[in-house]
């Protein structure tokens, strides 16, 4: 009987990890669908073109809600850090980046931290 409550225990505990660790896995990858992409500058305030690069405000904002909303149902505490580059062409510009790594780092409880990054640049196609 005693070993039967442990197994079940054991089950159930096994099975919350699992929950809270693929959903906030999910909530991280989920980053990949559009929200860098939608915040991709690619014109002037006058409507010319210019080299793409990340609005870094409305990127960090929209990030932050996106995952604020896929993990709510886990009740994770969670914090993004963003780190922005510029490549060329946009190097001689200090204020614009075409270059983003986004870390994620969430409190797991008594199963430890997440903690993972993703990358995302802008770069020139060759079939433009």
């Amino acid at each position: 009987m005693y070993l039967w409550s442990l197994i079940l225990i054991f089950s159930v505990m096994s099975f919350n990890f699992n929950f809270t660790v693929s959903g906030v896995n999910r909530a991280f990858l989920g980053l990949f669908k559009a929200v860098p992409l939608n915040n991709v500058i690619s014109f002037t305030e006058n409507g010319g073109p210019t080299a793409p690069y990340f609005d870094e405000k409305t990127l960090e904002e929209a990030s932050r809600e996106y995952v604020a909303d896929s993990l709510r149902p886990y009740g994770v505490d969670f914090d993004l850090d963003f780190a922005y580059k510029a490549h060329a062409p946009l190097k001689e510009n200090g204020k614009l980046h075409n270059y983003v790594a986004i870390t994620m780092k969430a409190e797991l409880g008594i199963y430890g931290e997440f903690k993972k990054s993703l990358h995302f640049s802008i770069e020139e196609s060759q079939y433009e």
